[in-house]
């Protein structure tokens, strides 16, 4: 599983688990060019109240990599 946080500007976290193929579509939007808040908006289509400061990615993958992505809201 893929945890997934989204930490917030007023110091809030929303938090959620996906499965292993959010980070394809992390990666493919990396090589497409896709970074900070033009990735986030791509990868996690919601509309948020308060704006994202950063979010959050970790994983061990089914192979035993160990993921730690960070994507600044900037």
């Amino acid at each position: 599983m893929v945890q997934v946080s989204i930490h917030f500007i007023d110091g809030s976290v929303e938090s959620f688990s996906e499965d292993e193929f959010f980070l394809h579509g992390l990666n493919e939007l990396q090589r497409q060019g896709f970074e900070g808040k033009a990735l986030v908006h791509e990868l996690l289509k919601d509309h948020w109240k308060v704006t994202p400061r950063f979010v959050q990615v970790s994983s061990t993958t089914s192979s035993g990599t160990e993921v730690n992505i960070r994507i600044n809201y900037s």
